[in-house]
Parts: structure tokens; sequence; C-alpha cells
């Protein structure tokens, strides 16, 4: 740039570097509900505030509120507020580790720890693991939260995509949970980037996962269950410009247990402003009738608002 000061490329790049860099807070409100007529209302409050170029602090707060309109239980309320770090070791691996404490005050109502811990790895310049391990509880609905059930997560993703523009991304968890039960799930997503100005990806997912003892009356837990689905990925922002526009969709077929196959269909578009360089405000909304899009095994659909300040 001091050879160039008014090179376009480099400006951009220098301006990406700067706001990599800002503390940033980000509000959302979200609204979700299910045919099994199961409502919340969520509020999510984070803060990262980098250090340095390696090390970055932060802190969240997370509300809550559940009700079901048909079953005669009170409504519950959540509340999570913790604390995150990150720390870049080199330029391929990163460590991060957040710890929250979680207040449940409802019918059944209890607190404790949660936490997740991991490391992102860059294995090569198109390839990259992540492993974690993760605590939480189930909290989907009124009656989840009310059964108390704890989660412990091992899970790991890996991604590589090829110079043909040919991806592949491979999720594995393995939970164990505080009633004695454990879930092996299994997601794949081969894909063909289409272009990359303006990403725009279309492929092929599948699901397989299974649990150890089948809980229905509490939570969504088949023996067996399969997805197979085609889906489109795209994003039609742009650097230059303040609309924020992007989405996926995916139609296929799912299997539950023994049971004949059912069509799937799950489908997501964010539409957002960008006031300026350090603020943008966007909304989205979420449809899903995939069994294993939440605990309850209900069609899904959530809408919500999004505010990220950088300052």
């Amino acid at each position: 740039l001091e050879l160039d000061p008014k090179h376009k490329q480099l400006s951009g790049l220098k301006k990406n570097i700067v706001q990599k860099y800002k503390p940033q807070i980000v509000q959302k409100g979200i609204i979700t509900s299910d045919s099994g007529d199961n409502q919340s209302l969520n509020s999510k409050t984070d803060l990262t505030y980098p250090l340095s170029t390696k090390t970055s602090i932060g802190a969240y707060y997370h509300f809550r509120e559940s009700s079901n309109t048909v079953i005669d239980i009170n409504s519950s309320r959540q509340k999570t507020f913790g604390i995150t770090s990150s720390y870049q070791i080199t330029n391929r691996i990163n460590l991060m580790a957040n710890l929250g404490y979680l207040d449940i005050v409802g019918d059944n109502s209890y607190n404790d720890f949660i936490y997740k811990f991991g490391s992102n790895i860059k294995l090569s310049h198109n390839q990259d693991l992540n492993i974690y391990y993760q605590k939480e509880y189930h909290n989907f609905n009124v009656q989840l939260i009310n059964s108390e059930i704890s989660q412990n997560h091992l899970f790991a993703n890996y991604h590589i995509i090829t110079k043909y523009d040919i991806g592949l991304f491979t999720q594995y968890y393995y939970t164990t949970q505080s009633d004695d039960n454990k879930r092996n799930l299994l997601f794949t997503s081969l894909y063909y980037l289409l272009k990359k100005s303006t990403p725009i990806k279309v492929g092929l997912n599948s699901v397989m996962m299974s649990f150890d003892k089948e809980r229905a009356e509490v939570y969504f837990s088949p023996e067996k269950y399969f997805v197979f689905e085609a889906f489109v990925d795209f994003s039609f922002t742009q650097p230059t410009t303040k609309i924020i526009l992007d989405g996926n969709a995916a139609y296929g077929y799912q299997i539950i247990n023994s049971e004949n196959k059912q069509q799937s269909f799950r489908m997501k578009l964010n539409v957002g402003y960008k006031f300026s360089d350090n603020i943008r405000l966007m909304s989205y909304g979420e449809y899903s009738n995939q069994a294993v899009g939440n605990a309850s095994g209900f069609e899904f659909n959530e809408i919500g608002i999004v505010l990220k300040c950088n300052f």
C-alpha cells in the first residue's frame, strides 16, 4: 500500500484483517416452534474480544423460555452465562474452550456447569480437522428440560476441497447421556462448487444415526435412522454491496427404523443489510420436517434476527 495506496484488492485485504481483530458483539432474538405445539423464545448475547492476533476471550448470556400449548406443563426458563477463549498455537492449530453455568427454573429446577473445548487443525491448504468435547443438557422443549438429561459429545469434523472444486465434509458424533443411553451419528456431504465468486454448492448429503435404547416417550431416539438428500447452498453476498442474501435447501427421504421411507425437506434463508463495515443486521427463517432436526422428532420452524457490531 505504500507503493500503491489506491490498490483496491490490497485495501480490501487490509480492511478484512482489521475487521477480524476488532471486538465484536452479536445479539440474537429467536422464536422456535414445531408440530408438537412446542414453542420457545430465545435471546443470545455473545461478546468476543481479541487480545492479540493469536488470543481472544469472550463472554455470553443466553436466555430461553420454553412452553407447550397442549400439554399441561408449566413453562421452563433457562439461563446460561459463561466465558470463552481461543488461542492459536501455530498458523495451523487453534485451541478453544468455553465454560458456562446453566440455571433451569420450572417444574424441575436444577443447575450445573457446561463446557466445550477442542482444537481446529489446518492439515493442509485444502484440508481441515476439528475435534471437540462438549457437555450440555437436552433443552428443546419443556418435557426434555424437566427430564434433566445431560449429554456428553465427542465429535469431529473433517473437510477437504480438491483443485477440481469437489468437496467432502464429514462429521461424526459419539454421545453418552445421563440416562445411560448412547448415540452414534455420522453426517457426510459430497458437493461441487459451481461458482467461487458468489459461492453456489450442489451435492448429496447422508445421515446415519442410532441409539442404544429407544426412549420415544421422552425424545426422538430410533434404533436406526437414515437420511439421503440432494441440496443446494448459495450466497449472493458481495463485499462491495450492502445486501446480505444466502441460504440453502435440501430434498430427499428419511427412514426411521423399519418404517417406509418418508419425504424430507428443509430450507433456510438469510436476508440482511450492512449499515457500515461495523454494523450489520440480518433476519432468517428455517423449516425442516426431518426427524433428526430436533430432539422431539417433529416438524420444526425457526425465525430470528441477528445484529452484529464491531467496535
